[in-house]
């Protein structure tokens, strides 16, 4: 109960330069017992140690129906000579059943005008990743965008599908150098109320970036709370069909508003249509060049407990975040468990005021990997794990 399992699979034999799909089954009885997924590190070309970036990809239920995904090709802190890759995974999620997957991919730009259609098939149990900067217009200039999945049948379209941006450090198809990229996870449009997260702790750059996938427009509300849960700003945008906005949410003069070196929750009410916000941090060096990026989808509030994970080996550093909904200041303790079933941490206790935010450092041992255990005193919390490594990347792990 409540431990945590690393396994490499590299050790099954993978061959080099192949992609494909991770399945796990499980002996669990009840939806939500259990909770998963893959990280994928790359090592830095120097063979210094670093890296170029960590991937983390949630296990995750199949997928049906239409689904929407966000595409950017801009060159924020990247060389433009450099390209910024979106590549789009799809899956079909009931391997063996004689049937593979079929659809088409539509591209829209940021006014909703329709670019391109592809054509999507995928063999009985296979994945193709597909070139979603090319459906905007290539990744070597900027550009941002939507892309769409269609499947043909409603009968055969399970499936999984994921996208991950890359920005490259070096320019050809033969590039293998990479200065960031991240996974960008789901999030459904909803017309429910959303939070998240914003931050410009360590000089990062955060955008609210708002994404209609439907024919309609789109009204939502948008506000801003600081860590005591006083009202930053508030403000509402249209979003056109088919189409985002960019929000940059660091404060400059009048525009914005996190200042710097503050975390901040983000409260998202759709009054008119349906919209999938995401919160995107990036942070650039003293160089001004892009150091790692991360993705964190606003999501609705969670129950009293709440799981999450760490990992302390290769000189991770862990924190907890942990933004309110509730109209109420709510109290909660942590408890953080290692694989062996030891506690690193018992009974800690903390609050956090309504609708405002904090972050809490785990000071554990290296070399230890494990379970973040939430109990709050009542339901509204929405916590998650941030796992980094020396200003190269950022890993968000939400609590379930």
């Amino acid at each position: 109960p409540s431990g945590k399992w690393d396994y490499s699979i590299a050790l099954l034999g993978l061959k080099p330069e192949t992609y494909g799909t991770v399945c796990v089954e499980t002996s669990a009885a009840v939806e939500g017992a259990w909770t998963g997924g893959i990280t994928l590190y790359k090592p830095a070309a120097a063979q210094s140690g670093d890296y170029d970036f960590a991937l983390y990809y949630p296990f995750t239920k199949p997928q049906t129906g239409v689904r929407a995904v966000p595409l950017n090709t801009f060159h924020l802190g990247v060389d433009s000579r450099d390209p910024v890759a979106n590549w789009i995974s799809i899956s079909d999620a009931v391997p063996g059943d004689g049937h593979g997957l079929k659809g088409r991919l539509r591209y829209f730009d940021l006014s909703g005008a329709l670019l391109k259609q592809e054509a999507v098939n995928i063999p009985d149990g296979g994945r193709l990743d597909y070139a979603g900067h090319s459906g905007i217009g290539g990744g070597a200039g900027d550009a941002a965008g939507t892309a769409v999945f269609v499947p043909q049948s409603e009968m055969f379209s399970a499936y999984y599908l994921t996208v991950t941006r890359y920005f490259y450090d070096c320019g050809g198809a033969s590039c293998t150098n990479f200065l960031a990229a991240m996974n960008i996870p789901y999030r459904p449009a909803a017309d429910a109320e959303l939070w998240g997260s914003l931050s410009s702790v360590a000089g990062e750059l955060s955008v609210l970036e708002l994404s209609n996938s439907a024919a309609a427009a789109a009204q939502v509300q948008v506000t801003v709370f600081d860590a005591a849960g006083f009202v930053l700003r508030d403000e509402t945008y249209q979003v056109p069909p088919f189409s985002s906005r960019h929000l940059i949410m660091n404060r400059d003069g009048q525009n914005g508003a996190i200042y710097a070196e503050t975390t901040a929750a983000v409260r998202t009410m759709t009054h008119q249509g349906q919209v999938s916000p995401i919160v995107f941090q990036y942070k650039l060096d003293w160089r001004g060049q892009l150091a790692y990026a991360y993705a964190l989808p606003l999501t609705g509030s969670r129950e009293a407990l709440q799981l999450s994970q760490f990992n302390s080996f290769i000189g991770h550093a862990n924190t907890v975040e942990v933004a309110n909904a509730a109209g109420c200041r709510i109290a909660f303790t942590l408890d953080v468990i290692d694989s062996a079933g030891k506690y690193l941490v018992r009974n800690s206790r903390y609050s956090v005021a309504a609708h405002g935010i904090t972050r809490i450092p785990l000071y554990l041992q290296p070399d230890k990997y494990g379970t973040v255990i939430l109990q709050a005193d009542r339901d509204g919390l929405l916590s998650r794990t941030l796992i980094s490594r020396r200003g190269q990347y950022v890993i968000s792990l939400l609590g379930e």
